[in-house]
């Protein structure tokens, strides 16, 4: 495996990754929910991923390698977005200073390897991030907020099944399609963004360009509470679906390293010419859906979220913030661990060892978040 980066190269690392993850994260929604104490498992989830992810990124790299990884999980139904590289590095930096914090009140004990944590953490990022992308850039803040993750071939292919939105009535009946799933992964990942993610703007021709929006791991997978024993999730014929938006010329979209779009005017789907929606085959294969199967899909997607939305109330505060932080701390490798054949070998148990201490306050709630301020995350002395 590669050493990349002396400690000034480290710390260079962390100052650049501070402004960007605060410039980025003002523009997301608030950590907040009704249903799932978000903040709280995602807290949970950054401990334990600054204390075991390093040792995971090195079994992927013994098992597959990162530069491998980066290659093959370019490109539609892979269930990789834009968020799984930022969280690569986001996650566990969090993790470190929560880590020094708890540590302080001898809550849990200070790690004494930081630096060869953090070259274990950039240095796998980086040599995933850099194949993945593929286009000279490692972040979206870096390439003016831009990521084109399909290859040229695929936009084509998508831009060629794609159909005109005809009319307004067609206009919201293609919206509502597209809320439809994404209101039910958020649901099912816990409400979080993990299950969707945005790439492009990728140029068509005559001023067009296209936004691509994957909707991964729709039917039973990982996720516990989507098991393929209930008829609700078995219903869901199609596990991975690409949707290309094509947009008038004049709207200005643009991808953060969140997978999310920003746009002007604010409503880009308003200006909607045409669309594609197509399911992704394991080997990444596009099937285009017409408008029967998309009618089947969105009934199904609805009965499978009263389903789950019906089993996660009824979970007890504990059980909400176990498996949430399963969703971050398992979710974010799983495309990884997956693809690498390794996924049975890692222990995902939570919490493990010295961090069960620390659980009680994750489980019982944090204090209300406070206005964001820089630093962000510790440096090297």
């Amino acid at each position: 495996m590669a050493n990349r980066f002396d400690r000034d190269e480290l710390n260079l690392l962390l100052e650049a990754w501070d402004r960007m993850v605060f410039q980025t994260s003002r523009k997301r929604t608030a950590l907040t929910s009704g249903l799932i104490p978000v903040r709280e498992y995602v807290a949970a989830s950054a401990i334990e991923a600054w204390r075991r992810w390093p040792e995971i990124f090195n079994q992927l790299d013994e098992a597959f390698g990162a530069e491998e990884l980066g290659a093959a999980l370019r490109g539609p139904g892979n269930q990789t977005s834009n968020a799984h590289p930022f969280a690569l590095v986001t996650i566990p930096l969090s993790g470190w200073r929560l880590n020094s914090a708890l540590a302080e009140h001898g809550i849990v004990d200070e790690i004494d390897d930081a630096e060869d944590r953090l070259r274990t953490i950039f240095d796998f990022w980086s040599r995933f991030v850099e194949p993945w992308r593929a286009d000279g850039f490692r972040t979206c803040w870096d390439a003016a907020d831009t990521l084109r993750s399909c290859d040229p071939q695929v936009i084509e292919e998508l831009a060629g099944h794609a159909r005109a939105i005809t009319d307004e009535v067609d206009n919201i009946a293609t919206r509502r399609f597209v809320a439809g799933i994404q209101q039910y992964l958020f649901l099912l990942y816990l409400d979080t963004r993990l299950g969707t993610g945005d790439s492009g703007p990728y140029p068509l021709p005559n001023g067009r360009h296209m936004i691509v929006r994957e909707f991964s791991n729709i039917g039973p997978s990982w996720i516990p509470w989507s098991d393929p024993s209930e008829a609700s999730t078995e219903a869901i014929d199609h596990n991975n679906v690409v949707v290309g938006l094509i947009f008038e010329p004049g709207v200005h979209n643009r991808v953060n390293d969140l997978a999310s779009t920003f746009s002007v005017p604010a409503d880009n789907l308003a200006h909607l010419e045409a669309v594609a929606v197509c399911a992704v085959a394991d080997d990444g294969a596009l099937t285009p859906l017409d408008g029967a199967s998309q009618a089947e899909l969105a009934a199904a997607i609805k009965t499978a979220q009263t389903s789950v939305y019906r089993k996660v109330a009824g979970w007890t505060t504990e059980e909400k913030v176990h498996s949430g932080a399963h969703v971050y701390f398992r979710g974010l490798l799983w495309p990884f661990t997956n693809r690498a054949g390794i996924d049975d070998q890692v222990d995902w148990t939570l919490p493990r060892g010295a961090t069960e201490a620390a659980w009680p306050i994750f489980v019982g709630g944090l204090p209300p978040e406070g206005e964001m301020a820089q630093p962000l995350f510790p440096r090297l002395a």
